[in-house]
């Protein structure tokens, strides 16, 4: 019994330290081959999103009924949203829960979109100056 035990203990040792040796080099390789492969993926992805890029073939979703003015965030998630449709505004509340209406403005609380991305301007210029 115990030569039998030692006969097969000799054989795994054996087919064991076989296995290993022949399965270095073929393991560098398919790593090789997967990096390779994973390299040509990406390229095709980046490739195809450029094309769709450079074609146009996305158009971004704008309204000229529905103007986005201001977006102010709250918190990690829920933010404050100025919208103007027609001539009025509406100022809503978007959290994950959902979307509620705070207040419909009958006079415009802003002019145009011009103002706000001025005032922008003007804030960032002067955050510049007092870097420097």
């Amino acid at each position: 019994m115990s030569r039998r035990c030692f006969f097969y203990l000799m054989c795994c040792i054996y087919s064991s330290n076989t296995w290993a040796a022949s399965t270095i080099p073929t393991t560098w390789g398919m790593l090789i081959q997967v990096v390779l492969a994973l390299a040509v993926v990406l390229l095709v992805i980046f490739a195809a999103a450029w094309i769709v890029k450079r074609s146009g073939a996305i158009k971004p979703m704008t309204s000229p009924v529905i103007k986005n003015l201001a977006v102010m965030s709250v918190g990690s998630k829920e933010r404050l949203v100025l919208v103007q449709i027609g001539d009025k505004q509406i100022l809503l509340g978007i959290s994950p829960a959902g979307m509620n209406t705070i207040h419909v403005f009958d006079q415009p609380v802003i002019t145009s979109k011009n103002e706000v991305s001025n005032d922008f301007s003007k804030r960032l210029m002067e955050m510049i100056k007092q870097r420097h």
